[in-house]
């Protein structure tokens, strides 16, 4: 069971005391779907962020492989938010709160910018550079024995069900299952061959909320809680629906240029990853309108979901 943190100001406090700090103010980020993240100013004007992991979302050692993967990237030069350590000298602490709960949290050095936002096309180039360089580092990091692509299509399986049971328009629901059904078929039949593309660490959500911007140029990358092992198109599929969602279909192709002319100076796309690239687009736009639009919604939004079964169409007939 999944619990997100509802706990008080004096409970956070107990975290921030493992690191010597008193608080003066703290602020909710409403930034963020699982976890929770406060915004703490103390006396001296500095400022950090703690992040207050979800019950029930991650272990401990994969929250441990989380802040390897952001110091393997921070090393070679790319921007990762710094992960600040504890007095006993670690990186993820625990506290209790009032009701004797224990809790995992994360500080952070507060990043002075905003939130990357989809307008921002002229920030394409630095921001598929930097996909492509974590990719890289990834490709280096020791291989674990599985990937989890399995995963990523239990979610689709596990939300596409759920929005089926939500979806009271009897017409979308009808056009939803035809699309899901077509992609999980086709994620299924070629899970071998998937399975085989370059792989690693990847981000998975690289976007938005997940990248601080400043005087155009990318500050610091957030948030590595959903990173595992999958293909490197996938996490780069995940970031490409992102920018064609939010913009007007006139830009897909400035778009898409843009960012494979950056990303394939630092790293070449295979012909097999060329190939998957627009499906891997689709399998996240018909995940992700389930889980947004649908199944995470107290009301649904239906015109943004309507918006992703005709995208589905617009991503078939993408020609790169």
């Amino acid at each position: 069971m999944q619990i997100k943190f509802k706990g008080s100001k004096t409970d956070l406090q107990k975290a921030l005391d493992q690191f010597g700090l008193k608080a003066q103010k703290i602020k909710v980020i409403k930034k963020g779907v699982v976890n929770s993240s406060f915004l703490i100013l103390i006396s001296n004007g500095k400022k950090y962020v703690l992040r207050v992991y979800q019950k029930g979302h991650r272990t401990d050692a994969q929250i441990q492989n989380e802040l390897k993967i952001m110091k393997d990237f921070s090393l070679n030069n790319i921007p990762i938010v710094r992960v600040l350590k504890n007095k006993s000298g670690g990186y993820l602490t625990k506290f209790f709160d009032a009701k004797g709960e224990v809790w995992r949290a994360i500080l952070m050095k507060y990043v002075k910018g905003k939130h990357l936002e989809a307008s921002q096309i002229n920030l394409i180039p630095v921001f598929a550079k930097y996909q492509a360089k974590m990719h890289v580092v990834a490709s280096g990091f020791r291989k674990t024995k599985n990937n989890f692509f399995g995963k990523t299509v239990s979610w689709l399986e596990n939300e596409s069900k759920q929005a089926l049971r939500n979806i009271e328009n009897a017409k979308l629901r009808r056009i939803y299952a035809l699309i899901s059904s077509d992609i999980l078929a086709e994620a299924k039949e070629r899970i071998k061959e998937i399975n085989a593309l370059p792989s690693g660490e990847v981000h998975l959500d690289y976007d938005s909320d997940n990248l601080i911007v400043s005087k155009k140029r990318i500050k610091a990358i957030l948030d590595f809680d959903d990173a595992s092992s999958q293909p490197f198109v996938l996490d780069t599929a995940n970031s490409l629906w992102w920018w064609l969602f939010l913009n007007s279909v006139n830009m897909h192709a400035t778009i898409l240029d843009a960012y494979l002319k950056s990303y394939t100076k630092y790293r070449v796309l295979s012909k097999k990853e060329r190939d998957l690239l627009l499906f891997f687009i689709r399998m996240r736009n018909v995940t992700l309108a389930a889980t947004l639009f649908v199944n995470m919604k107290e009301k649904r939004d239906l015109k943004s979901f309507g918006k992703a079964l005709k995208a589905d169409k617009l991503f078939k007939e993408i020609k790169l």
